[in-house]
């Protein structure tokens, strides 16, 4: 288990690969529906069915939340660090990638032709590519690799 300071101090590539893995079990556990365009965690009484989007497969998983728990950011009181790593999640899920690094507040003046910066610029925006130019309407996501890809990038970076 993971607090939410600890998940919103992660690097983006491996808060990014969490997301992946915690969802791709996700998808194997009965009672769970791994739906990535919902917002965050909504269990489905009728059903009975917890249904989750990449951030919610996070919550359920490595944070901890029950299942029966239906949470979105903005249900109610969220901490401040809950919120800005499962917006940070959400947004990398459609590529977002740069506006996931605000999300987090983890920007720092980067600026062109300071090293190591540069690489960071590149990086950002090739996982973006990635992302972006493999996302799947239907799924609401991209494929697994995509993500994996881009934490890979990321990571080379120092992100």
């Amino acid at each position: 288990m993971k607090t939410d300071e600890e998940l919103a101090a992660l690097p983006l590539s491996e808060l990014l690969l969490l997301a992946v893995r915690d969802s791709q079990e996700t998808e194997k556990t009965r009672g769970y529906e791994l739906t990535p365009s919902l917002a965050f965690h909504t269990y489905d009484e009728e059903r009975d069915v917890c249904r989750v989007c990449l951030a919610g497969a996070v919550l359920s998983r490595t944070v901890g939340v029950l299942r029966y728990a239906s949470m979105t950011i903005d249900s109610g009181p969220t901490p401040a660090a809950r919120e800005r790593w499962m917006r940070g999640i959400d947004l990398m899920r459609t590529g977002r990638f740069w506006s996931a690094l605000r999300a987090l507040r983890a920007l720092r003046v980067l600026r062109p032709g300071f090293e190591p910066y540069s690489k960071q610029y590149k990086a950002l925006d090739q996982a973006e590519y990635e992302v972006r130019h493999s996302y799947l309407i239907d799924l609401g996501r991209a494929p697994w690799r995509a993500y994996e890809k881009a934490a890979r990038i990321l990571r080379k970076a120092g992100l």
